[in-house]
């Protein structure tokens, strides 16, 4: 679950299904009606056949980004708030990538992925400024700021 910067909104991700679990991002406005996570509503999927992954909220920007498992590759999608709508794909990589964490300013992201897909398998640590993905180390947990 993640705080919007403004306080308003709370984003989580959701698992689902019998058999095959996939994923899917949900939004709750703390300001309207009802204040459980059943007055939430599910952000539509980005991508049709894909899973969210992770979610952060860029800061200033009032947009969500979210990592995508998609069977052709993974990427990150921002959204904005008030439809879910995609309004852009700036990043595609190879494997499986989690941890997002903007920096403060919203303009640098943090985030990990594992090159192993397994649960207790290193994970890569890259730095991302907008315009090209950096590996900057290796370790077992998500990056923060």
């Amino acid at each position: 679950m993640v705080w919007s910067p403004d306080g308003r909104h709370l984003a989580f991700v959701e698992s689902y299904g019998i058999g095959e679990l996939r994923t899917r991002a949900w939004l709750l406005d703390t300001a309207g009606p009802g204040m459980s996570l059943a007055a939430s509503r599910a952000v539509p999927a980005p991508d049709e056949g894909c899973d969210v992954r992770d979610l952060a909220w860029q800061p200033g920007s009032g947009l969500l980004a979210i990592s995508e498992k998609c069977p052709a590759s993974n990427q990150l999608v921002y959204v904005d708030r008030p439809g879910g709508r995609p309004v852009a794909r700036p990043l595609r990589v190879d494997r499986t990538f989690t941890g997002l964490d903007f920096d403060p300013s919203g303009r640098n992201l943090l985030y990990t992925d594992d090159p192993n897909s397994t649960v207790s398998s290193t994970l890569k640590v890259w730095y991302y400024d907008g315009t090209r993905a950096v590996e900057i180390g290796t370790g077992f947990g998500g990056p923060a700021w």
